[in-house]
This record gives C-alpha cells, structure tokens and sequence, in this order.
C-alpha cells in the first residue's frame, strides 16, 4: 500500500480506527473515568485520532516534530481540537494527571531498554491511581538469526533490519520487574511470547 496517495491514506487512518475499535473494547470497561489519555509515540495521528474520540484530552508524543507537524496539520483539517503535541524531551509527564496511558510499534525499535524504563516510570507517575496502560512489546525469544543481525553493519542489511527500524526483542520477565517496580500491576496480557506481546497494567 502506497500511503502517499489518497488512498494509501485513508487506509492508514481507518486502519487506526479499527485497531482502537478492537483493542479498547476491554479496556474502557475498566477505566474509572475518560478525562485524559496518553499517547507514547504518536507519529502522524493514526492512534491518536481515533482515541481522541474516546477522550477528553489526548496528549500525543513524539521524538519526531516533524511527525507531530503532519499530525497537528491532520487535526486541523478534522476540526479536531482536543489533541495537544509533545516532543518527548518536553515536559509532558505531570504527577497523577492520565487516565489511561498507551503505546503500540514503539518501544520495539528503541535500542537502548534505559530509554524504555525512562519511558515507563514517567508514564507510571503520569497515570492517576487506579489509571490502566496498554503497552505492546517484541518478547519473542532470541535466536541464532537475531543474534547475527543485530551484530552486521547497517550497510549489508535490508532497510527494515537496520537500526531504528528493525524490533528489538525483549525479555518479558524484565519487563514485568520494570513493571512492578513503577507500581504497576500486569492484569491481563494478549499473545504472549510473540512479536505483538502486549500488557494491561493498573497503577496499584
């Protein structure tokens, strides 16, 4: 699918749409309240879009402004007025503010797992007590291939195996200690030990 055309667009975005549709049915059940969501990793608005519907307020991160850009310039053309854009060595993360917290393809192309701790406890913080997050990780076991890959100069790889773009594979053990370490707690987990392992958590 070629997401520069119209087409292409609109496909990406309805795509968002139904992944939120699907993936928030049994969270939003459980959710004490809809003021305010959280988004780690919002490039263009594919998620944020559909989830701005669900709240109040959505702030939408980003390490790209160029991303958060295009992102802000969708909203506009959507009339939509409840998103506010982060770049994430902003201060976004305010104590106890978020009902609910999220990421999805994100943390599985972040090399160093310190920035993904660093990621965890400001969101943590950032969530009320009792708030939920929904965060997707890579927990596949490694492999002889793996090992290989992520030792060979970018230059004799594809392009999706390169870095910043490959998935980087990670523990789930360590994970849940990173977890509980932060306050909080795993509740339910969809499709474990897979490449689209992901945790509900509750700030306990």
């Amino acid at each position: 699918m070629d997401y520069s055309t119209t087409e292409g667009r609109e496909y990406f975005y309805r795509s968002g749409e139904e992944f939120v549709e699907k993936t928030f049915e049994n969270v939003k059940v459980r959710l004490p309240a809809r003021q305010r969501a959280l988004e780690i990793g919002c490039g263009i608005g594919r998620l944020t879009f559909p989830y701005s519907a669900q709240f109040e307020e959505v702030y939408a991160v980003d390490i790209s402004e160029t991303m958060l850009r295009k992102l802000r310039e969708e909203a506009d053309k959507r009339q939509i007025r409840n998103i506010k854009t982060f770049q994430a060595k902003e201060k976004w993360d305010t104590p106890g503010y978020f009902d609910y917290a999220y990421s999805f393809l994100v943390f599985q192309h972040i090399e160093d797992f310190k920035e993904i701790e660093n990621y965890i406890a400001m969101t943590a913080d950032s969530l009320k007590l009792g708030g939920f997050a929904l965060f997707h990780f890579d927990t596949r076991s490694s492999n002889i291939l793996y090992r290989i890959r992520n030792i060979t100069p970018d230059f004799f790889l594809p392009w999706n195996y390169r870095k910043g773009i490959r998935r980087i594979r990670r523990n789930a053990n360590r994970l849940r200690a990173v977890f509980e370490k932060n306050g909080l707690k795993v509740t339910e987990e969809y499709r474990p030990n897979s490449e689209h392992h992901t945790y509900l958590l509750v700030k306990a």
